[in-house]
């Protein structure tokens, strides 16, 4: 079903632009399409059926700050992603979270731009060059923080894929675009009295924000739960903030990263869901939606919540282990990351759910944050453990009332992971090598994307020389963590080519896979 409305347009002394939005009922839920043309002041939004449409601005998400306002742009903590409108010029705003991003493709007189790459590469025309072999680690160096990354892919057609992670992008008629910081906490954190009231000051603004009356889709919020800190600390705080449920991912029968005895001390209702549930699904290619992010597969086991999601605000605990590491060797304001959560967004915009990742809240003061950590009045609450101590969360933690027996004493970790195969236990011994890990540190950002792409060769040419025993491992290793058909589907492609690794054709299988979402 498509609902299209009339441009509506404010005040021509406000705004110079004009939103017209085609709503599709089948698509992503939260998935949207902007098109803007050179000298047309109509800007064309197609979007699925939960996106907020309004005369001045359209949005998926929820941020600090009043709903009614729309200046998610302008806020410190803004979970999903949309557009608005200013005088002169139409700002899309990306998440100041770095698990998710925007992307846009030029043309000579139009500019497209999207929360969905699937999306984009749909309705553009434009498709990925199966030639290019480094797909995975370009975008993976969204892990080197948000001064770091690789801005642009390149695509068949030799035009850029165009990527924005914790920024907005700003298009003016003559289509000229320019890129801005999000707005970033005033003030250092000077104690942690202070650093938890604005962690809590936050969330209840998010969580109002999120459930807003004048909203046509509201969200209730629900904790991801495990055995570990940061989803413990992250539990508390919304618990205190007015969360009543929590999710817990366990292994079959084996329920050592559990979160449910931390649940009963804090008064949670919790469901354990089995990690591999999803591969019971019904939904053909089910997997591709992970896949089309690029990243490693260990995302997967998202897919086996998919029934308690749709309108939730998910909360999670990802970035913890850098953003509240007392020992933590590179601090600094450039949010780097790991890659956990980075892969679900096309399964996220499908669902309809908000992603909200509490330790990204004024995460560009981790400096400030650090010294709260190794200051004297945190020593109590210090593991004493080179590489697992973080007394911020310990202490938010057990003043709730929990046990310090019962939580961050050892993780199993919650992912679905593929068997290495000979070349992947090769590039995991490197990058395990204390030695290496110490001389890497100290490069930069962009002296390490380029050691990727070096790496990415060496792999690559090794794969080749291996290539028909590799092809049948790597098959053999993905048998755990996808449906037959899938995995099938997949090989089939890849054992015909002679070119492209494996993770090239991940991507190019997910993102082909996943653009039924937007038929």
């Amino acid at each position: 079903m498509t609902t299209k409305g009339a441009p509506t347009r404010r005040n021509i002394n406000e705004s110079e632009f004009a939103f017209e939005y085609e709503v599709l009922s089948g698509i992503s839920r939260l998935g949207w399409l902007a098109q803007v043309e050179k000298d047309n002041r109509v800007v064309k939004v197609v979007c699925g059926p939960w996106v907020e449409t309004h005369e001045e601005f359209f949005v998926e998400g929820a941020w600090c700050g009043e709903f009614s306002k729309g200046r998610f742009d302008k806020s410190i903590g803004a979970y999903g992603s949309g557009g608005l409108l200013t005088p002169s010029s139409v700002i899309f705003a990306s998440p100041t979270h770095t698990r998710e991003r925007i992307y846009s493709v030029k043309h000579k007189s139009r500019v497209y731009v999207s929360n969905s790459v699937v999306f984009l590469l749909h309705r553009s025309g434009e498709e990925l060059d199966e030639k290019y072999n480094y797909y995975k680690e370009d975008l993976e160096t969204v892990e080197l923080g948000i001064k770091d990354y690789e801005r642009r892919i390149p695509l068949k057609s030799g035009n850029d894929l165009h990527l924005y992670c914790h920024c907005n992008m700003e298009i003016d008629a003559k289509l000229g675009i320019t890129e801005t910081q999000k707005a970033a906490v005033e003030d250092e954190f000077v104690d942690y009295s202070s650093y938890k009231r604005f962690l809590e000051d936050s969330i209840t603004s998010i969580f109002a924000n999120a459930n807003d009356p004048k909203r046509k889709i509201k969200y209730e919020p629900v904790t991801t739960l495990s055995s570990g800190y940061d989803s413990a600390c992250c539990s508390v705080l919304a618990k205190r903030c007015g969360c009543n449920e929590a999710l817990t991912l366990v292994k079959g029968a084996v329920k050592t990263d559990s979160g449910t005895t931390i649940a009963q001390k804090l008064g949670l209702d919790i469901k354990e869901i089995d990690t591999r549930e999803y591969l019971n699904s019904k939904r053909k290619f089910i997997e591709a939606e992970i896949f089309s992010a690029g990243f490693a597969t260990q995302g997967t086991y998202i897919l086996s919540l998919e029934e308690y999601l749709p309108a939730r605000l998910l909360i999670t605990g990802y970035q913890g282990d850098i953003v509240w590491e007392k020992n933590h060797e590179r601090v600094n304001s450039n949010i780097e990351n790991g890659g956990g959560g980075s892969a679900w967004t096309e399964f996220r915009l499908r669902v309809g759910f908000i992603h909200f990742i509490v330790p990204h809240l004024g995460a560009t003061k981790m400096p400030s944050i650090h010294r709260i950590s190794n200051s004297s009045e945190m020593s109590r609450w210090s593991s004493g453990i080179s590489n697992r101590d973080r007394p911020i969360p310990t202490r938010i933690v057990m003043e709730e009332g929990v046990p310090r027996e019962i939580f961050g004493l050892s993780k199993d970790g919650s992912g679905v992971y593929p068997s290495r195969t000979m070349v992947a236990r090769l590039r995991k011994l490197l990058r395990s090598n204390a030695i290496f890990n110490r001389i890497k540190k100290g490069f930069s950002g962009k002296t390490r994307a380029r050691l990727r792409k070096i790496e990415a060769v060496v792999t690559h040419n090794i794969s080749l020389l291996l290539s028909r025993k590799r092809k049948t491992m790597e098959y053999d290793s993905y048998k755990d963590i996808m449906k037959e058909e899938s995995l099938n589907d997949l090989f089939s492609l890849y054992q015909k080519s002679r070119r492209g690794t494996l993770s090239t054709f991940m991507f190019l299988w997910g993102v082909e896979k996943t653009k039924d979402n937007y038929s």
